[in-house]
């Protein structure tokens, strides 16, 4: 057991060390499935239902020593669950630690969870409900804020927003907004 755990502490610390390296997102994913976290870990609920999803966001703050702190504090947890389920402890380089971190950046596992009181209380004071609807209530001159595309497609709002930009812009100044 002390074996074990001190297995954990030295890749919690490797991992800080991997940091400094570029990782490869989809070479993460691959790790990921070939490491046998999958037996376990779900991401977006493909995977193991044993452990946590890495891809649901749960209110926490997740910096990259947050992350080896988690592992330290629930690996003996971890290690548990892999002797019952008769797998060893994966071996893993600064690389590998470099493209799971990648890839767990890419599943948005270290994104703060929105709050929509907040983002209603925002659209409200930014003078947003003046052209779109939220709920029914608001103005009709811009699409529907359940029109928009999900904040897991940032590219798409960002498209959208960018290509109305004009458009906006010149009514926001009309309606003395912003």
């Amino acid at each position: 057991m002390v074996r074990a755990a001190g297995l954990l502490l030295g890749a919690s610390l490797f991992y800080l060390g991997a940091l400094q390296t570029a990782g490869d997102a989809d070479r993460g994913r691959e790790l990921f499935r070939l490491r046998g976290c999958v037996v376990c870990h779900s991401v977006d609920g493909k995977g193991g239902g044993y452990a946590p999803d890495l891809a649901r966001r749960i209110a926490r703050e997740q910096p990259p020593l947050g992350m080896a702190a988690e592992m330290w504090n629930r690996g003996l947890i971890m290690l548990d669950m892999l002797r019952k389920k008769r797998l060893e402890l994966p071996e893993v380089g600064e690389q590998d630690l470099a493209d799971l971190y990648a890839y767990f950046y890419s599943a948005r596992y270290f994104d703060r969870p929105g709050e929509a009181g907040r983002g209603k209380q925002l659209l409200r004071e930014k003078g947003c409900l003046q052209c779109h609807r939220l709920n029914g209530a608001g103005g009709g001159q811009g699409p529907a804020v359940s029109e928009w595309p999900p904040v897991a497609e940032p590219i798409a709002l960002v498209e959208r927003m960018w290509n109305a930009s004009s458009e906006m812009r010149q009514t926001m100044l009309r309606l003395k907004i912003g």
